[in-house]
């Protein structure tokens, strides 16, 4: 059972919700299936293919947050990030097919559909539960739990509001 504030609805036929422009951004746990983020013990963040300045910043700003509740957490890139945008940080692992860690839950940051996971798919795909956070109105709601705010100009503005919010 998903628990979220009135301020979202309900996609019918699958069992993700996704809210559109908010004020309120809910808890992190409240989000997530029955509290499968505080549940879980190993995350793996992925987003979009060719990962961006948004998908880069804030996968490592989650890792962060996630790390700080004790949970263990890997990023992983379709990747090397582009030089312009290394200076956010080296706390990833570029993919690598022959290793796919099973994760308690994997968290899916500005991607907007499975495909753009490429072939980091198999990660999502062994994970026991799946949620994305994202900005792009063009979702399709593909995972256990969907938070898309399409008002929002970047994931790490979410993030930043929900981080906000959670007091961390």
């Amino acid at each position: 059972v998903f628990f979220l504030l009135a301020i979202c609805f309900y996609k019918v036929p699958t069992s993700n919700y996704l809210c559109q422009n908010t004020q309120i951004i809910p808890h992190l746990f409240i989000f997530l299936p029955q509290n499968s983020c505080q549940q879980a013990n190993s995350v793996v963040i992925l987003s979009h293919d060719s990962e961006d300045a948004d998908a880069v910043g804030s996968s490592f700003a989650m890792r962060l947050a996630l790390l700080g509740m004790g949970k263990e957490v890997k990023c992983i890139f379709s990747d090397e990030p582009e030089e312009r945008i290394k200076f956010l940080g080296d706390d990833y692992t570029v993919f690598d097919e022959n290793d796919i860690p099973k994760a308690d839950l994997c968290l899916c940051l500005d991607c907007g559909d499975i495909k753009r996971i490429g072939k980091r798919k198999a990660l999502f795909e062994v994970a026991e539960k799946t949620a994305c956070i994202d900005h792009h109105f063009t979702n399709v709601g593909f995972c256990d739990a969907d938070y898309i705010d399409a008002k929002a100009p970047a994931t790490g503005e979410i993030l930043y509001n929900l981080f906000t919010e959670m007091s961390i």
